[in-house]
């Protein structure tokens, strides 16, 4: 494959991953009325003492908010990377930066999702915190076991 036709390859396929990316993190951020609390905490988290509920309610809006500004400096960092790989002649070390930066967005995002998460569960007892766990891993599992693959399944082998 010549270079002409990967470059052009290389660009779609990071505009595509990026416009997705934009996609998911603008429908979470614009989207509807927000729920009392995130999915994955909501079902624990009605079923313990109000005042409880109330603090953590308090302490999950300051994460929001911290969230945001976090997702606005990633959705800018995707703009800067996109105008980066659309320049001409193209920069190799300037996208490697880029994409530097962008993967360093995203790890503080999951950072701050993960301290939410241990701020949350410190406040929970042993058997709430076994409940927000199990429904955790119930989320990762997305598709069909392999007990449930038919030996036709296009999905890879675990």
């Amino acid at each position: 494959m010549t270079k002409k036709p990967l470059l052009i390859t290389l660009i779609i396929s990071v505009t595509l991953n990026l416009l997705v990316a934009g996609a998911v993190i603008g429908h979470f951020l614009k989207g509807g009325p927000e729920p009392r609390f995130p999915g994955h905490l909501g079902q624990v988290l009605e079923s313990i003492d109000p005042a409880q509920r109330e603090a953590l309610q308090a302490q999950i809006a300051d994460f929001r908010q911290d969230g945001r500004k976090l997702h606005r400096e990633m959705r800018q960092q995707q703009r800067e990377l996109t105008s980066i790989i659309l320049q001409q002649p193209f920069d190799e070390a300037s996208a490697r930066e880029g994409f530097a930066q962008l993967r360093q967005r995203g790890a503080a995002i999951q950072t701050q999702m993960h301290e939410q998460m241990i701020a949350v569960m410190s406040k929970l007892d042993p058997e709430q915190r076994a409940r927000l766990i199990k429904r955790l891993n119930k989320g990762e599992r997305r598709g069909p076991t392999r007990e449930q693959r038919t030996p036709h399944s296009s999905s890879p082998p675990e």
